[in-house]
């Protein structure tokens, strides 16, 4: 009980600051719900086991279902807004494009990682990628995904969503990694872009992201992108 009423509080106030930051307002009898869910959430996330991640001294692994793999994460940008990057590449590790996306919207950082896999998908859908796997450091939004779970929470909707779009194409499969191996669409997350708009790299990485992307590839300064 006193879980739920502390979750309730910080939930009035978080509530608080969307309707006054984003015009966002949820209905007095909804708060309670919501904050139970999640609550009901964060304590599965704590009993039940750890995903798997990669081995610890591994780098980047080929994608095995799916000739592409997509990288994606989320930046809460202080109290300005919010940042998504995406990188792509091929079975070889080649480097086929990145991107990076910012709102003036503050998400909570779980909805945002939801909304960062939704940019991974519209970057996919938009160069015609069909068949992927989608890497992502949030544990808990790949929960969601890979169990099907429908939450009555925000970044519920937004997994209900995602996996809308994923049956449109032709194979999705959603995959958890370390935050260590997510370092690429990390530095994109928080690259600088103007509000409410994206930037793209096709081809050939920006600079700035060469030395990660090598490092993915074990460090290899001869690897060609």
């Amino acid at each position: 009980m006193l879980g739920e009423f502390l979750v309730a509080l910080w939930y009035i106030w978080d509530q608080r600051n969307c309707h006054l930051w984003n015009k966002k307002k949820l209905e007095e009898w909804e708060i309670l719900p919501r904050a139970s869910n999640w609550l009901k959430d964060y304590l599965e996330k704590q009993s039940s086991p750890r995903l798997m991640a990669r081995n610890e001294v591994q780098g980047w692994k080929p994608p095995q279902s799916a000739p592409v793999k997509i990288n994606v994460d989320a930046a809460c940008i202080s109290d300005r807004g919010t940042g998504w990057g995406a990188v792509i590449r091929d079975g070889e590790g080649r480097f086929l494009f990145a991107g990076v996306r910012r709102s003036r919207t503050q998400w909570n950082p779980e909805e945002a990682e939801a909304m960062a896999i939704g940019f991974g998908l519209d970057l996919a859908r938009r160069f015609g990628i069909l068949e992927m796997e989608m890497e992502s450091d949030c544990q808990g939004i790949i929960q969601q995904l890979q169990r099907e779970e429908d939450r009555e929470t925000e970044s519920g909707l937004i997994c209900a969503e995602l996996r809308a779009v994923a049956q449109t194409l032709n194979h999705v499969q959603w995959n958890f990694v370390g935050r260590k191996f997510n370092g690429p669409a990390h530095l994109m997350a928080h690259v600088e872009c103007d509000w409410e708009s994206e930037e793209i790299w096709v081809d050939n990485p920006p600079q700035f992201l060469v030395t990660l992307l090598r490092e993915d590839m074990g460090g290899n300064s001869n690897f060609a992108f």
